[in-house]
Protein backbone atom coordinates (compact mmCIF):
# COMPACT_ATOMS: atom_id res chain seq x y z
CA UNK A 1 0.00 0.00 0.00
CA UNK A 2 1.10 3.57 -0.47
CA UNK A 3 1.88 6.27 2.00
CA UNK A 4 -0.03 6.15 5.22
CA UNK A 5 -0.15 7.43 8.74
CA UNK A 6 0.17 4.47 11.05
CA UNK A 7 -2.17 2.00 9.40
CA UNK A 8 -4.54 4.57 7.90
CA UNK A 9 -3.93 5.11 4.16
CA UNK A 10 -4.09 8.57 2.65
CA UNK A 11 -7.66 9.04 1.47
CA UNK A 12 -9.13 11.40 -1.10
CA UNK A 13 -12.50 12.48 -2.34
CA UNK A 14 -12.35 13.56 -5.97
CA UNK A 15 -14.74 16.25 -7.06
CA UNK A 16 -16.33 15.37 -10.40
CA UNK A 17 -14.38 18.15 -12.14
CA UNK A 18 -11.12 16.45 -11.10
CA UNK A 19 -12.34 13.02 -12.25
CA UNK A 20 -13.38 14.34 -15.68
CA UNK A 21 -10.24 16.45 -16.05
CA UNK A 22 -8.13 13.38 -15.31
CA UNK A 23 -9.86 11.48 -18.13
CA UNK A 24 -9.57 14.36 -20.59
CA UNK A 25 -5.98 15.32 -19.80
CA UNK A 26 -3.84 12.23 -19.08
CA UNK A 27 -0.73 14.28 -18.26
CA UNK A 28 -2.42 16.65 -15.81
CA UNK A 29 -2.15 16.84 -12.03
CA UNK A 30 -5.73 15.55 -11.87
CA UNK A 31 -4.62 12.47 -13.83
CA UNK A 32 -1.70 12.04 -11.41
CA UNK A 33 -4.17 11.86 -8.52
CA UNK A 34 -6.35 9.38 -10.40
CA UNK A 35 -3.30 7.20 -11.17
CA UNK A 36 -2.44 7.06 -7.46
CA UNK A 37 -6.00 5.98 -6.72
CA UNK A 38 -5.99 3.33 -9.44
CA UNK A 39 -2.62 1.97 -8.30
CA UNK A 40 -4.00 1.62 -4.74
CA UNK A 41 -1.43 4.03 -3.33
CA UNK A 42 -4.27 6.30 -2.23
CA UNK A 43 -7.78 5.25 -1.21
CA UNK A 44 -10.77 6.86 -2.87
CA UNK A 45 -13.68 7.69 -0.58
CA UNK A 46 -17.16 7.85 -2.10
CA UNK A 47 -20.84 7.29 -1.61
CA UNK A 48 -23.58 6.36 -4.06
CA UNK A 49 -24.35 9.98 -4.92
CA UNK A 50 -20.76 10.59 -6.01
CA UNK A 51 -20.54 7.47 -8.20
CA UNK A 52 -23.88 8.40 -9.77
CA UNK A 53 -22.64 11.90 -10.57
CA UNK A 54 -19.37 10.55 -12.01
CA UNK A 55 -21.38 8.22 -14.26
CA UNK A 56 -23.90 10.85 -15.37
CA UNK A 57 -21.25 13.43 -16.21
CA UNK A 58 -18.78 11.02 -17.84
CA UNK A 59 -21.50 9.63 -20.11
CA UNK A 60 -22.49 13.03 -21.50
CA UNK A 61 -22.14 12.92 -25.29
CA UNK A 62 -19.89 16.01 -25.20
CA UNK A 63 -17.05 13.96 -23.74
CA UNK A 64 -17.39 10.91 -25.99
CA UNK A 65 -16.07 8.47 -23.37
CA UNK A 66 -16.66 4.78 -24.04
CA UNK A 67 -19.55 3.73 -21.74
CA UNK A 68 -17.99 0.31 -21.09
CA UNK A 69 -14.72 1.90 -19.95
CA UNK A 70 -16.59 4.33 -17.71
CA UNK A 71 -18.49 1.40 -16.16
CA UNK A 72 -15.26 -0.54 -15.59
CA UNK A 73 -13.58 2.46 -13.98
CA UNK A 74 -16.54 3.04 -11.66
CA UNK A 75 -16.55 -0.67 -10.78
CA UNK A 76 -12.88 -0.34 -9.79
CA UNK A 77 -13.73 2.65 -7.61
CA UNK A 78 -16.53 0.71 -5.92
CA UNK A 79 -14.32 -2.34 -5.36
CA UNK A 80 -11.06 -0.69 -4.28
CA UNK A 81 -12.42 2.50 -2.74
CA UNK A 82 -14.22 2.97 0.53
CA UNK A 83 -17.92 3.75 0.65
CA UNK A 84 -18.74 5.88 3.68
CA UNK A 85 -21.88 6.91 5.54
CA UNK A 86 -22.31 10.65 5.84
CA UNK A 87 -24.00 13.09 8.16
CA UNK A 88 -25.60 16.46 7.39
CA UNK A 89 -23.36 19.49 7.02
CA UNK A 90 -23.38 22.17 9.70
CA UNK A 91 -24.11 24.87 7.08
CA UNK A 92 -25.08 24.85 3.39
CA UNK A 93 -22.44 25.26 0.69
CA UNK A 94 -22.58 28.00 -1.99
CA UNK A 95 -23.11 25.23 -4.58
CA UNK A 96 -25.58 22.79 -2.95
CA UNK A 97 -24.80 20.05 -5.51
CA UNK A 98 -21.29 19.82 -4.02
CA UNK A 99 -22.60 18.74 -0.62
CA UNK A 100 -21.88 14.99 -1.08
CA UNK A 101 -18.18 15.63 -1.70
CA UNK A 102 -17.65 17.54 1.52
CA UNK A 103 -19.86 15.15 3.49
CA UNK A 104 -17.82 12.16 2.30
CA UNK A 105 -14.52 13.90 3.00
CA UNK A 106 -15.66 14.76 6.52
CA UNK A 107 -16.76 11.15 7.07
CA UNK A 108 -13.20 10.11 6.15
CA UNK A 109 -11.82 12.05 9.09
CA UNK A 110 -8.36 13.50 9.53
CA UNK A 111 -6.80 11.33 6.83
CA UNK A 112 -9.08 12.49 4.02
CA UNK A 113 -8.61 15.38 1.60
CA UNK A 114 -11.12 16.89 -0.78
CA UNK A 115 -9.45 17.39 -4.17
CA UNK A 116 -11.31 19.88 -6.33
CA UNK A 117 -10.77 22.33 -9.11
CA UNK A 118 -13.41 24.56 -7.53
CA UNK A 119 -12.14 25.46 -4.07
CA UNK A 120 -14.42 28.50 -4.05
CA UNK A 121 -17.37 26.08 -3.80
CA UNK A 122 -15.94 24.87 -0.47
CA UNK A 123 -15.10 27.98 1.61
CA UNK A 124 -12.68 27.21 4.48
CA UNK A 125 -15.16 28.43 7.09
CA UNK A 126 -17.70 25.82 5.88
CA UNK A 127 -15.28 22.88 5.55
CA UNK A 128 -15.37 22.02 9.27
CA UNK A 129 -11.63 21.39 9.29
CA UNK A 130 -11.57 19.31 6.11
CA UNK A 131 -8.52 19.87 3.94
CA UNK A 132 -9.52 21.12 0.48
CA UNK A 133 -6.84 21.21 -2.20
CA UNK A 134 -6.50 21.70 -5.93
CA UNK A 135 -5.04 18.72 -7.81
CA UNK A 136 -1.70 20.59 -8.10
CA UNK A 137 -1.59 21.35 -4.37
CA UNK A 138 -2.49 17.77 -3.52
CA UNK A 139 0.13 16.23 -5.83
CA UNK A 140 2.80 18.69 -4.67
CA UNK A 141 2.02 17.75 -1.05
CA UNK A 142 2.11 14.05 -1.89
CA UNK A 143 5.47 14.39 -3.62
CA UNK A 144 6.94 16.41 -0.74
CA UNK A 145 5.71 14.06 1.96
CA UNK A 146 7.19 10.91 3.34
CA UNK A 147 5.36 7.95 4.88
CA UNK A 148 5.01 9.70 8.23
CA UNK A 149 3.23 12.75 6.85
CA UNK A 150 -0.35 13.16 5.75
CA UNK A 151 -2.06 16.16 4.22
Amino acid sequence: MGRSVGRVPVQVVLDTNVFISALLKPFSKAADVLRLVLSNQVRLLYDGRILTEYREVALRPTFGFDPDRVRILLDVFAYDGLSVETTPLAAPLPAPDDKPFLQVALAGGAHASLVTGHLRHFPPELRQGCLGLSPREWVDGWMASDSSVTF
